[in-house]
């Protein structure tokens, strides 16, 4: 399979969380999304979307990584911001 980003981004970096259960990417337009890999769609079942949230950087994603156990997610951007998830 394939997946399929929205036009104009662009992934510019990517991981898995240790289970092997979710694809991260980090993008071009500053966007963060988690994909069931098996699938090839976005995961939809996560509690940032239930509250309507987005992991979002002002400016593009250069890193992701997931913990080791999955339950957190570190990112960093361009203008040198890091965050944890």
């Amino acid at each position: 399979g394939a997946l399929r980003l929205g036009e104009g981004s662009r992934p510019l970096c990517l991981c898995f969380t240790g289970d092997g259960t979710a694809l991260i990417t980090g993008s071009s337009d500053g966007f963060i999304e988690v994909w069931d890999p098996a699938l090839c769609r976005l995961r939809q079942d996560l509690v940032y979307q239930a509250k309507d949230e987005l992991m979002l950087h002002d400016a593009p994603v250069l890193a992701v990584q997931a913990s080791p156990d999955s339950t957190a997610l570190a990112s960093g951007c361009r203008d040198g911001t890091l965050k944890v998830w």
